[in-house]
């Protein structure tokens, strides 16, 4: 299957930081990001929400999911609401579950899960100490591609 607009890609980092994160949040995977299209995400790291391209990810391990029942009126809004939150500040403090200040920075979980939110699909009900393990057992998503 091919990825689709508002698609999320699941990703497993090796370095200490993934290694850490992994670890805390009980989670095979320590990343996620919203496919906004022409291989382009919004994205979380160290600088904030931002574009990423989708191919930065090609050489490692990623999953994709989709959320059932979610066409391409809705797709557009969620990419539409992800693109808003490019240049909000990126929170490391709520990963640790140390401080949030959800709204004005994110977590790349919380980031996936609030622009969800907006449009009524609730992926997991922990707003501030969502993980990726979170949005992945959401049962509202499916498998669009296994792990590559």
């Amino acid at each position: 299957m091919e990825i689709k607009l508002g698609d999320i890609l699941l990703v497993r980092n090796y370095g200490l930081l993934g290694l850490l994160i992994r670890k805390v949040t009980k989670s095979k995977y320590n990343h996620c990001c919203i496919y906004v299209g022409n291989d382009i995400l919004v994205d979380t790291d160290f600088w904030g929400v931002r574009y990423r391209r989708l191919s930065a990810y090609d050489k490692i391990p990623h999953k994709i999911i989709r959320v059932t029942g979610a066409g391409r009126k809705i797709a557009l809004k969620i990419i539409k609401y992800a693109r808003k939150l490019t240049g909000k500040r990126y929170s490391i403090l709520s990963i640790f579950r140390i401080k949030n200040n959800l709204g004005k920075s994110y977590n790349c979980s919380q980031m996936v899960n609030s622009v969800y939110a907006k449009y009524g699909i609730i992926l997991s009900d922990k707003f501030i100490k969502v993980t990726p393990a979170d949005i992945e057992r959401s049962k509202l998503t499916f498998i669009a591609k296994k792990e590559k």
